[in-house]
């Protein structure tokens, strides 16, 4: 096991044991819950426990996906990795009943962007509160 695969490891035991310890304690009066996203699967990968308590919880969870992820695999057809996110994206918000909206930031540019599209978005759907995945996942 390398360094990067043990890290995860460890994070991901500390996380779980946090959960155990910490997680009937979250107890959030909003009613509307948001999470920002920068790459399709990014809220799965980072929030889906978190929108399944929130969903058991009879909140409105909303997620918004900032970029379409077309950058992740450089050899490959930038649309069909679109189309691909996209159908999991929506398959996912299917099945854990939250809804889906879309950012339209080039993947790879979230820093050198102008978010007023996404705060005109943030403000429309007027959240209670607003989560994104952790900041150490890199992005």
């Amino acid at each position: 096991m390398d360094i990067k695969q043990s890290y995860r490891y460890f994070r991901t035991y500390i996380i779980r044991i946090l959960g155990l310890l910490l997680g009937k304690r979250l107890r959030i009066q909003s009613k509307h819950i948001l999470i920002l996203a920068p790459h399709p699967d990014d809220e799965i990968f980072g929030c889906a426990g978190l929108i399944q308590h929130f969903i058991r919880e009879q909140k409105k969870v909303s997620v918004v996906i900032l970029t379409q992820g077309e950058n992740a695999l450089p050899d490959c057809d930038k649309n069909e990795i679109v189309s691909a996110r996209k159908d999991m994206a929506t398959q996912a918000a299917s099945l854990l009943k939250h809804d889906l909206y879309w950012g339209n930031i080039e993947d790879g540019q979230l820093i050198n962007s102008n978010f007023d599209q996404i705060f005109d978005q943030i403000e429309s759907l007027n959240p209670d509160a607003i989560f994104v995945p952790h900041y150490l996942e890199g992005w």
